[in-house]
Formats: structure tokens, sequence, C-alpha cells
């Protein structure tokens, strides 16, 4: 298991370094179970990890979902009445395989396009998203968001800086879902 950003991928760097794929790809080979771990979708860790993706588990948004081959087989949803607490206009919705962003929010979107190589779909109305919402990123104009000032105990701020303030389900984070990862292969904590 390894970190993403900063990690694999090394600051200001749009994709993985080809010794750390071989390396990812090695692995497998030899029958170990690989993941990654990172506060980024699905979608654009799959992107950085391409041909490498088969089989890779992905632990993604801050650990509240992992994905196996294009399948989510762990999620930590967050309720539709604590999206509602946190939504504003500058909102994105990440789900176990995507993002989105609300109609109006489209310099959000390439914002997020141009920080993560993910394109987010736009949603013309939340009732609208049928997928189950594991991280909401709200972005601020101003270069400093600021956490809500009455969050419901089950969100937690999973990322805060550089203009973004982030949640994720209170029971959500990447040591949980490593754990449920080694659980789910008989891995104890030694074998990781």
């Amino acid at each position: 298991v390894s970190d993403v950003d900063g990690t694999l991928l090394m600051p200001n760097k749009e994709s993985v370094d080809e010794k750390v794929l071989s390396a990812v790809k090695k692995l497998k080979e030899k029958g170990k179970h690989t993941a990654v771990a990172s506060g980024r979708t699905y979608a654009s860790l799959e992107k950085l990890f391409g041909a490498v993706s088969d089989g890779l588990y992905f632990i993604c948004c801050d650990g509240a979902v992992i994905v196996r081959n294009g399948k989510p087989i762990y999620s930590k949803q967050i309720s539709s009445t604590d999206i509602f607490s946190v939504i504003r206009y500058h909102v994105v919705l990440c789900t176990p395989k995507k993002s989105y962003v609300l109609s109006g929010g489209e310099n959000v979107a390439q914002l997020v396009e141009k920080q993560t190589g993910e394109k987010p779909a736009m949603l013309e109305r939340l009732y609208d998203l049928t997928e189950p919402v594991c991280k909401i990123a709200v972005f601020s104009d101003e270069g400093k968001a600021e956490p809500m000032k009455f969050m419901p105990k089950s969100l937690r701020v999973s990322y805060l800086a550089h203009g973004w303030c982030e949640y994720t389900s209170a029971i959500a984070d990447k040591g949980l879902a490593v754990s449920e990862l080694q659980a789910r292969l008989y891995l104890s904590k030694l074998d990781t």
C-alpha cells in the first residue's frame, strides 16, 4: 500500500514515473496484492496508473471508497441530509467512480480537471445524482476555504488547503480502508 501525492506522484508532476509503474507491475506479477491510497477520486487515479490498473486496489476519496477493476468493493457514503448541509455553489460531489459539479460551476470543473486530470460531469440538479456521494469538495474563490461552523458529527474535514475544504464520512479514512482491505484479503498488519 502506498500513498500517491507526494509519494508515488512527485509534486508538480502530472504523471507517475515509469519506474513506479514498472515496480507496481512487478509486484502484481509476483502475486502481491497492491493498493494505492489517495484523496483523489477513482477516475483520477485510474488515469494516473493506466496500464497497471487491472487488479490494483484503489483506496480513493481519503479512504471513503475502495475500487478494484472498475468495481467499487467498499464505500462509506455521505447521507443526503449531510450533502444538503454542505452544499454551496462551488461544490464537487465525488462518487465511487466519478465526480460531479452542479450546473453553474463550470469554472470549478475546469479547475478540477487541471489539478487532477479528471473532467467532472455536470449535474443539473442534485436530485439527478443516483450514485452514492463519498466525498464533497467545496472551493472558495477567495482562496481560503473554511469548514462549516456547525458541521454534522457524521462528517469530518479530510482536506483543507489551497482554497479547498473537503468532507468525508466521519468513519472514513485511509487507515480504516486499509484495515477493511486486509480483512477482505485475510492479511494481517504484519503482511502489509
